[in-house]
């Protein structure tokens, strides 16, 4: 088994946060995604496309900023399974992305890792992963971030980021997507050769089904002309509050001969 640490980014004069790639055979484990980890791991050719999972150590800019540019990049390259870890907040965070990142077939998988909650842990087949929680000298933690959350905030954040993000695949589903993606770049747009008469039957084709989409449309339209189904950006997001916590991750390899 082939494994080792990499880090991506270290801590600079203006952003105190690095971020450590880890690879397990084939597949790469992200801690922390900072502004700019992105631009590094090519430079470095880190084939951040295998990612697996991501894990924050803090729901703030520092460690997060590079991570909506991350979730198009890897939402791109066919990746139907992604898990995103981290403390209190975090699915607060990523729902506020909705605005302007819209991907429902990245199959995004948030793991809120909550103090006090018995099954924050994330495990696969490679890495097993258990959250410690770091709290400054004198902080009160509140219930809010205690334990598992169901409230109704919670799942109205839960459900904005499903309808952004998408529902997470089985693996089986997830690999046989990424190598049907990976064939269709390899043999181009256009499999074969087409002339020029065949490029405009295709183009009719296409004008074709556009006018019959464009139709249907029109007559399933609600007679009322300003009633409009509900858009995920007019659902507006629960107030939550910031949170000091750290999050310190043990990580543990499997066990071989």
């Amino acid at each position: 088994m082939k494994w080792y640490v990499q880090v991506v980014k270290p801590s600079t004069y203006n952003q105190q946060s690095t971020s450590v790639l880890v690879q397990i055979d084939s597949q790469r484990y992200l801690f922390n995604c900072g502004e700019g980890t992105q631009r590094l791991g090519f430079e470095n050719k880190m084939r951040m496309s295998k990612i697996s999972a991501i894990f924050l150590t803090r729901v703030d800019w520092e460690t997060m900023g590079g991570l909506p540019g991350m979730l198009l990049t890897l939402a791109d390259t066919g990746l139907g399974d992604l898990s995103v870890c981290g403390g209190h907040n975090l699915t607060h965070a990523l729902a506020a992305t909705r605005h302007f990142i819209m991907r429902n077939k990245l199959g995004l998988r948030v793991n809120e890792m909550r103090d006090g909650d018995a099954t924050a842990a994330f495990q696969d087949k490679n890495l097993q992963v258990m959250p410690v929680h770091i709290y400054p000298d004198g902080y009160a933690v509140p219930n809010l971030e205690l334990g598992p959350n169901e409230s109704t905030e919670s799942q109205v954040r839960k459900l904005l980021v499903s309808r952004a993000f998408g529902v997470p695949r089985s693996d089986e589903e997830a690999d046989k997507r990424r190598k049907q993606h990976v064939d269709q770049q390899k043999k181009g747009y256009y499999a074969e050769k087409c002339d020029g008469a065949t490029m405009e039957a295709l183009m009719q084709k296409l004008e074709e089904k556009d006018e019959e989409e464009a139709s249907k449309k029109k007559r399933a339209r609600s007679p009322d002309l300003n009633a409009r189904p509900v858009q995920i950006s007019d659902v507006s997001l629960p107030k939550t509050k910031p949170t000091p916590a750290a999050l310190c991750y043990i990580a543990q390899g499997p066990d071989v001969p």
